[in-house]
């Protein structure tokens, strides 16, 4: 792993980096490059970026150089939910999620911004219900309040984020819809 450093803002967000190397025993291993914030950076890349506030740069930064196609499989491990659940929320085709996860390939930045999103609505969702699990369970979940539609269903767009948030601000402040 190899982390990008924004140096006005002293704040880091990390990028996967892979190389391969001969280990004791003669093979090859791959293995990570850089320091970790935990040992296996590649469990938690997902929710790194659940955990971690971004600034607004910081954001653009990330959406502008793409995010490996892998982290949709650990929003998707995060989630606890189906992937096509999941995939179809973000709008990315199954097919097209294997092909750039076989060919580890980068996600478009469209999709590496609706990625950003997700992490940003679970992490308010974290917040409010006081866990990742309740916090993934109503991700996955019809709401009343979302016109019975699923929050992850409408993340996919600026409108659709702002409806959830709404919700949450409510659920985190009390209120009226």
């Amino acid at each position: 792993m190899t982390t990008r450093t924004d140096k006005t803002l002293k704040k880091s967000a990390p990028v996967i980096t892979d190389k391969t190397k001969r280990g004791r025993s003669g093979l090859k291993q791959r293995v990570r490059i850089g320091r970790s914030r935990t040992s296996d950076f590649r469990l938690d890349a997902f929710k790194y970026y659940v955990d971690t506030p971004l600034n607004v740069q910081m954001t653009i930064d990330v959406i502008r150089d793409k995010l490996p196609t892998k982290l949709v499989g650990d929003a998707i491990e995060f989630l606890a939910l189906p992937k096509a659940v999941v995939l179809e929320g973000l709008r990315i085709p199954m097919s097209s999620y294997h092909r750039k996860l076989s060919g580890n390939q980068l996600l478009s930045s469209d999709e590496t911004e609706r990625v950003m999103r997700l992490a940003e609505v679970t992490r308010s969702a974290t917040e409010a219900f006081g866990g990742g699990v309740p916090a993934s369970a109503w991700m996955g979940a019809p709401n009343k309040a979302l016109a019975g539609k699923t929050p992850l269903s409408l993340i996919d767009t600026d409108a659709g984020t702002s409806q959830v948030r709404r919700v949450l601000s409510v659920i985190n402040y009390g209120g009226v819809l």
